[in-house]
């Protein structure tokens, strides 16, 4: 009775140990299922997957971890947390650019001037239009734009042209624009050849009842839409032949989910930008919605529109202020 005690409790840890390597083998297989299929999402732009795209492929990878690592004892689950990092790590390379931030470090310190600033106003609020105004930018980007009386009393005192439109307007300082125009989602204005366009897309939606299947239906009908949209306002911008023509504001969708070359624009972050890139919300930067991006005609494609773009936090907004600087 005795020898089969101690057998049974020489074999119990060895049984326990087998079915634990079997364990931790299918959480190895299942992310390095979910990676791969990640990576097929983030990089296929399609639409069918904008539920999922709607944010960056950072938290997804983060869920990942924190669902598949937990083992107790702590022992245990430090060691799978390392091998699922690196399981997880080649979704980070390939669709992740929050995963670069430190190489942004390497731009153009020296960029003191701010030459332009990009804000979103919280629903129209004039005290984040002045913090907007305090950088003393050459020209200026708002969404959810203060009332243009309001912006008018803040803005002309100072020295700036103010092109109001419905939700996005633009402050100018120096000569005025040859050009203003403004529908319900951009502003736009032409000076000196450069033509200047200030939008705001419409807002994405927000669901995480993935197993119904009008959250999936509803979000890919949502970027397909802003797709649209930001594709009707470059063809009206291209309509004014401009030398260079800057698309700036809220776009309302990442990177990944509403790619620059996919839309023929160059995104100015990509080679200029400073520090984490994301700009909302402002008290948890998750996503770069709020960019600086441009096209050129061609002649122009040497010229460094600015040298360094930053993203810095804000008091009266919900958003985060890009701000753009030149030598």
């Amino acid at each position: 009775m005795r020898m089969r005690n101690k057998g049974s409790d020489q074999l119990e840890p060895a049984v326990a140990e087998k079915l634990s390597r079997r364990k931790n083998r299918w959480r190895f297989f299942i992310a390095g299922v979910l990676s791969l299929v990640l990576i097929f999402v983030y990089k296929s732009n399609d639409p069918t997957f904008a539920a999922m795209t709607v944010f960056p492929s950072w938290p997804w990878c983060l869920l990942i971890l924190i669902l598949l690592s937990i083992q107790i004892p702590l022992r245990k689950w430090l060691r799978n947390l390392g091998y699922l990092m690196l399981i997880v790590f080649p979704v980070l390379v390939v669709t992740s650019e929050e995963l670069w931030t430190p190489t942004h470090a390497l731009a153009d310190k020296n960029s003191t001037k701010v030459a332009a600033v990009s804000l979103n106003c919280a629903g129209g609020m004039i005290e984040a239009a002045e913090e907007a105004v305090a950088t003393g930018a050459e020209i200026i980007y708002l969404q959810e734009s203060p009332s243009e009386k309001h912006l008018r009393a803040l803005a002309e005192p100072k020295g700036y042209h103010v092109y109001h439109g419905i939700d996005a307007s633009i402050l100018l300082r120096g000569a005025p624009a040859d050009v203003y125009e403004s529908e319900i989602n951009y502003t736009l204005i032409k000076r000196n050849g450069d033509v200047y366009v200030s939008l705001r897309l419409q807002p994405p939606i927000f669901r995480l009842d993935y197993y119904n299947p009008d959250c999936w239906q509803s979000q890919t009908q949502n970027i397909v839409a802003r797709k649209q949209e930001i594709r009707e306002i470059i063809d009206r911008a291209k309509s004014f032949d401009g030398r260079r023509t800057f698309f700036v504001g809220d776009f309302n969708a990442t990177p990944t989910q509403l790619p620059a070359d996919l839309i023929g624009l160059d995104d100015l972050w990509d080679d200029h930008g400073s520090g984490w890139p994301g700009s909302a919300v402002n008290e948890f930067p998750l996503a770069r919605i709020d960019r600086f991006m441009v096209l050129f005609d061609g002649e122009y494609d040497s010229e460094p529109a600015f040298s360094r773009i930053e993203v810095r936090k804000t008091i009266n907004s919900d958003h985060r202020m890009v701000v753009a600087c030149r030598n």
